[in-house]
């Protein structure tokens, strides 16, 4: 079992504790949105996206799979080149948005095309979908327009309607562009069944 199989089976195991949106078939989407990417590129060190890509939301801690888990630790245990092992938790510290919610372009090509690839499964019908359930898991009401509360509606304004501008890539910008126009009419058609004015502030 080469390097790459054993990190997909502990990724596996770990996510397996986590709500659907943050799953192993999360991983894997973002796996073939980062290799999609990845064949324009040829400065990139595959090896070092793909672990990066496999590993990003294992100490993310809003997830279960962060209490009991550790990347380093784990990284070690592959025998890694320590040059290699500290290249992958600087792209994986990178990712998140909250953490860092702009372009950065001092960050490696492998960190670039993984944000990317991230982000992607962020938006479109996946992104609603992962959106929506994501809300229900922390009991969120899908709007609330009496009240300043946490609520799924709200946070396409917070953060997926920036996600098309702040994509490091041409290649991601592309295949953003369909996935966005779905995030706008999806809001849209809801607004119009829930009775919601368009300007109205859900945040």
């Amino acid at each position: 079992m080469n390097t790459l199989e054993k990190t997909q089976l502990y990724v596996k195991e770990k996510m397996g504790q986590n709500d659907v949106a943050h799953d192993f078939y999360h991983v894997l989407r973002v796996l073939n949105n980062a290799n999609a990417i990845a064949k324009n590129y040829q400065n990139c060190d595959l090896f070092v996206l793909q672990m990066t890509v496999l590993l990003h939301d294992i100490e993310d801690k809003k997830l279960k799979t962060s209490t009991n888990s550790n990347v380093k630790d784990f990284l070690k245990t592959l025998k890694l080149d320590e040059k290699i092992i500290k290249q992958i938790l600087k792209n994986i510290d990178t990712i998140s948005f909250s953490k860092n919610p702009n372009i950065n372009n001092k960050i490696s090509i492998e960190a670039k095309i993984a944000q990317d690839a991230d982000r992607l499964d962020a938006i479109g019908a996946i992104g609603v979908a992962r959106t929506f359930a994501y809300g229900g898991s922390k009991n969120n009401p899908f709007y609330c327009l009496d009240e300043k509360r946490p609520n799924t509606l709200a946070h396409f304004h917070e953060k997926l309607f920036r996600l098309h501008n702040l994509l490091n890539t041409p290649e991601a910008k592309e295949m953003s562009i369909e996935r966005t126009q779905f995030l706008v009419t999806f809001y849209e058609q809801f607004c119009k069944e829930a009775n919601i004015d368009l300007n109205t502030n859900l945040l």
